[in-house]
């Protein structure tokens, strides 16, 4: 069926985010806006955006990547903007720009087209999927410019070192950056302050991973996209 805006309806959802108490963030994408359900709720209502497709920190455009934070705060990835926003509890009537936002670009203040992201509770700290940049951002709450932790700037591949077009990043308890890197069909993990990855998982029979998160057991949840699929690996004993 075609997809609608009315507050029943969405339209080509990309992004999916549930709280551990079983509310529903859904980035509506080609509605321009971000729709939160509470559970056994026939409505959503929006969040962030619904004003349309824009570059003002009114509206957002296109994106893939969600995030919600434990004060309930929405981070969208603006797949068309170049820029994360934060929209906080409560304020729908602007977001913040909380990483890039200055337009499609390799420099330390941009990001080119940028898909997951992942934010720490502790501190609000910003993680992005650069993913035309084949680069991992980590972006200090309240900084200008990003620290690249993973990949190598506009420069893809498959060396331990470099990414190839990532699509998602997650982190664990123990600050681990898990990438999915969905050019080279794998998962690599970069220790802390490390200049290189370690393969997890790997499969040539992925097609087009889009999407990954980080299960309560301790699991990988991947979205194996056009395959039609989503796959779980334990992470415990893929050492």
């Amino acid at each position: 069926p075609a997809g609608g805006s009315s507050f029943s309806e969405l339209r080509s959802p990309s992004s999916v985010y549930v709280t551990p108490d079983g509310i529903v963030y859904i980035l509506d994408n080609l509605n321009y806006r971000v729709q939160k359900w509470l559970p056994e709720e026939p409505l959503g209502f929006t969040v962030a955006g619904g004003r349309g497709s824009g570059t003002s920190l009114t509206r957002i455009s296109t994106g893939y990547g969600l995030f919600i934070d434990n004060q309930y705060n929405v981070y969208v990835s603006e797949y068309g903007n170049h820029r994360v926003s934060m929209w906080t509890l409560g304020n729908t009537a602007s977001g913040t720009r909380v990483a890039g936002g200055n337009g499609a670009g390799t420099g330390s203040t941009q990001l080119y087209n940028p898909w997951g992201i992942f934010v720490t509770n502790l501190n609000r700290v910003v993680y992005v999927a650069d993913w035309r940049n084949h680069r991992i951002q980590k972006w200090l709450w309240g900084a200008t410019s990003g620290i690249t932790i993973a990949g190598v700037t506009s420069s893809s591949g498959s060396t331990a070192n470099k990414l190839y077009g990532p699509k998602a990043v997650v982190l664990d308890q123990y600050d681990y950056v898990y990438i999915l890197d969905t050019g080279n069909k794998r998962v690599q993990r970069w220790a802390p302050g490390a200049t290189s990855g370690v393969t997890i998982i790997s499969s040539t029979s992925w097609n087009n991973p889009t999407g990954m998160r980080l299960g309560p057991s301790g699991s990988l949840v991947l979205a194996d996209t056009n395959n039609h699929r989503v796959i779980s690996f334990p992470i415990s004993c893929r050492e």
